[in-house]
């Protein structure tokens, strides 16, 4: 079975995709490969999460690095943040309005949401929204990296 990580709609400390991306941050600092999962600060959706934690993929990789509990590290992060739990659930909320449509997406292409709508979402997303956002993950990461 190929490695994906959870449900973009499972939280962490009541904050969406967070789940998500610690666990493409511990694949990434393992060193296995995270296939065609975008990671990172240049990563769209991590992105926002990011944002509002103000912390960035370093930060979330050096405390995956050094403690192996998932709710541990999502609950120093909110914490760095300063983000109340009604600002957190506030933004979760946000991201369930504007993206639940992509998240349907990722659970179909993942094996979560096998029902006709969803893969028909998958299907669309593979093939036109997908590209899109992978050629824009790599301009912004050679960008990031001053290249």
């Amino acid at each position: 079975m190929q490695w994906v990580p959870r449900s973009p709609f499972q939280s962490l400390e009541g904050c969406i995709f967070l789940g998500r991306i610690i666990d493409k941050a511990r694949r990434h600092v393992s060193g296995a490969p995270i296939g065609e999962y975008m990671y990172g600060d240049s990563d769209y959706m991590d992105s926002r999460v990011f944002k509002l934690l103000a912390t960035n993929a370093a930060e979330v990789n050096e405390l995956v690095r050094t403690e192996p509990d998932d709710e541990k590290v999502a609950r120093a992060l909110v914490v760095r943040s300063g983000k109340t739990p009604e600002e957190i659930r506030a933004f979760s909320r946000k991201m369930r309005l504007i993206y639940t449509p992509v998240f349907i997406m990722f659970d179909a292409d993942e094996g979560r949401n096998n029902g006709r709508i969803p893969q028909l979402l998958c299907g669309f997303y593979n093939r036109v929204m997908y590209p899109h956002f992978a050629k824009k993950f790599l301009e912004d990461q050679a960008r990031n990296a001053g290249g």
